[in-house]
């Protein structure tokens, strides 16, 4: 997974709902907004790299209404993981 890859491993800041700071790996950071992103927005696109090196000529619609992750049978999925 891409996150933990990051070699950016300085701390970052996240906040409770109560302005509570924690300072966490920016891997984590990032994995945090990310999920955010698929939970609550509506019509966002995941495209993973290895799904796009296996479709390299696919078309996406990024115009289209509704979430949508392109994925690889057996690897994460946001989609999978959230449920």
């Amino acid at each position: 997974m891409q996150h933990r890859k990051l070699p950016d491993d300085r701390l970052k800041p996240i906040f409770s709902k109560d302005l509570e700071e924690f300072r966490v790996p920016r891997c984590l950071q990032r994995f945090l907004r990310d999920v955010w992103r698929w939970k609550y927005l509506d019509n966002y696109k995941i495209i993973w790299f290895d799904w796009f090196e296996q479709n390299p000529k696919s078309k996406i619609d990024f115009t289209s209404d509704g979430k949508k992750e392109f994925y690889l049978d057996g690897k994460f999925s946001f989609e999978k993981f959230l449920r």
